[in-house]
């Protein structure tokens, strides 16, 4: 699998897609250009490019897979235009935010216009009514659980008290919407499906949610290693976000030291040394190591589901995307 050329040839379709959608609805030019801003900030587009190769292997329909993994794309920019504004980060993928750039008031405008874009869509991936009615209960569904997760990761920030429980439901909301709406799409629409259709939707549906969890503890990670291009090393523990790490450290504390993590919880409490201090709890309880084997967890769920285990095709999809995250 060549992921440049997978990245190149779907960014082509979604520029196109964009173009068309908008001219459309004949929206403000200033409008259009926060919306070219955002989209051409790229990224790694993770989620569309899972859905088409994912699509290819249940033979779906290959105009559908692009409109509707457009679609996924948009919603994911549309909750990260919204994101940066509600953590005041000034910066994306190395870019300055779309609120810094455009101001707050027209960046609320662009997250809300670019949900309004993602819905369009679907009415263009198909023309059966039915189908359409389907996929905006799927989509809106999706919606309310990124909603769910933001909510809760707003509840959470900044405090040193987090968790596992915690941060597996504010992930399986913020993080896993979006991949189980790529994987509950394709087992909807799949023209050749298992023999158990429920147990297919079922794994495919848990398929999501362990992708999405693999997904998330690696960003953390990545946070935490400074490898990350565009963002600086310990942006989470500065900023009081939440992340497994967090999560593990408190788990494994002692009384003493969750007390401290209760005592800076405050953000004018978390200065240079205090993030020190962090940085060096964490690497004393080893929550990094924790989180690579959470990860090595996860990927055995999957590899255990019935639907990767009778599927060569899909394992090695599934596989491929991995290998080029470095997981």
């Amino acid at each position: 699998m060549n992921y440049q050329n997978l990245l190149n040839e779907f960014n082509g379709n979604l520029q196109k897609i964009i173009v068309q959608i908008t001219g459309e609805l004949q929206l403000e030019t200033f409008l259009q250009e926060m919306i070219d801003y955002q989209i051409k900030q790229g990224g790694k587009r993770f989620r569309p490019l899972l859905m088409i190769e994912v699509g290819k292997v249940f033979h779906c329909e290959p105009q559908l897979m692009n409109y509707l993994a457009a679609t996924v794309e948009i919603i994911h920019n549309a909750s990260l235009v919204h994101d940066d504004i509600q953590d005041y980060d000034a910066k994306r993928r190395g870019a300055i935010a779309a609120w810094k750039y455009f101001s707050r008031p027209q960046a609320i405008n662009l997250g809300d216009v670019l949900m309004i874009l993602a819905l369009e869509l679907i009415y263009k991936s198909t023309a059966n009514e039915i189908d359409q009615l389907q996929l905006v209960k799927l989509v809106t569904r999706a919606i309310k659980e990124l909603i769910n997760g933001q909510v809760l990761d707003i509840e959470k920030k900044n405090s040193c008290y987090l968790t596992m429980d915690e941060y597996d439901k504010i992930i399986y909301g913020k993080t896993g919407s979006l991949f189980r709406l790529v994987f509950a799409i394709i087992a909807d629409f799949a023209p050749t499906k298992a023999r158990n259709e429920d147990l297919m939707q079922e794994e495919m549906l848990q398929l999501g949610t362990f992708v999405g969890r693999i997904f998330q503890i690696r960003d953390d990670i990545i946070d935490f290693t400074g490898k990350k291009e565009g963002r600086k090393i310990h942006q989470d523990i500065e900023h009081g976000r939440v992340s497994i790490l967090k999560a593990l450290a408190y788990k494994y504390a002692s009384p003493e030291t969750r007390d401290w993590f209760e005592s800076i919880s405050e953000c004018n409490k978390r200065n240079p040394e205090n993030i020190k201090k962090l940085v060096e709890i964490y690497k004393k309880l080893d929550v990094m190591r924790l989180a690579t084997e959470i990860i090595q967890q996860e990927k055995t769920k999957i590899n255990n589901l019935s639907l990767m285990k009778n599927n060569r095709e899909l394992s090695k999809t599934i596989g491929g995307f991995f290998e080029f995250l470095d997981i």
